[in-house]
């Protein structure tokens, strides 16, 4: 599928409180796929680990999203 429309499903995904593992997967794929907006994409992975109670994980992926 388009990189832009994965990122809308996802970004609205995120919007209306889904924070699951299959968005979390969107993300990260798209983090690969489209290295200029990495950072944002390792922050909103954050922001799901955080939601789903796994603070290791979340501080990894916002650290990522800073470099």
């Amino acid at each position: 599928a388009d990189v832009h429309l994965r990122q809308r499903f996802a970004d609205t995904s995120l919007q209306t409180g889904n924070y699951s593992l299959p968005v979390l997967e969107i993300y990260l794929g798209l983090a690969q796929e489209d290295p200029a907006n990495r950072a944002a994409y390792y922050g909103k992975v954050s922001a799901i680990y955080t939601a789903l109670g796994n603070e290791k994980e979340a501080l990894r992926f916002r650290m990522f999203s800073q470099n």
